[in-house]
């Protein structure tokens, strides 16, 4: 049972009291007006799955081989014609240390970096900082008004 005082038009109160009910939030009123309005069952609306980009942007092609002959088999094919700005990753650990590096071959490119020691970084964390490290790369050349418009990163995880 609950009370409430509430305001009459000659603001004097007085006391109400009546079955507890439970105030909706307000993302139970707005399904209960949606409910009401469209008269069907919200819980099997379309799915509309996510995306990391929106889905009228192309994202970059990406290539992932089950086999090492598949995967040199495509570079090969890919680097034959010689257009596109070529950079290959890696990332590995040793002695306690975790290190990444990208290199292109066209500029004559090397960056390298030290994530940390494998206490602090993983081998994966370095293979992600050596894909940024190539884009670094692919981003000072372009900013050199580079030929080559295409870019394709190799990386071995």
């Amino acid at each position: 049972m609950y009370v409430i005082i509430k305001p009459t038009a000659d603001s004097s109160a007085h006391l109400c009291s009546g079955p507890t009910v439970s105030p909706k939030g307000s993302w139970q009123r707005i399904y209960s007006e949606m409910r009401d309005k469209w008269g069907q069952n919200l819980t099997t609306q379309e799915p509309i799955p996510p995306f990391i980009i929106p889905p009228w942007q192309q994202g970059p092609k990406t290539y992932i081989d089950k086999h090492n002959e598949t995967a040199r088999e495509r570079h090969d094919r890919e680097t034959a014609t010689d257009q596109d700005l070529s950079i290959y990753t890696d990332g590995s650990g040793m002695d306690d240390g975790i290190g990444a590096a990208a290199v292109c071959p066209h500029t004559q490119q090397t960056c390298s970096a030290y994530p940390g020691l494998s206490t602090t970084s993983t081998v994966y964390a370095a293979e992600l900082y050596g894909i940024n490290l190539a884009l670094q790369i692919a981003q000072k050349y372009a900013d050199r008004n580079g030929s080559r418009h295409n870019v394709a990163i190799y990386t071995d995880n």
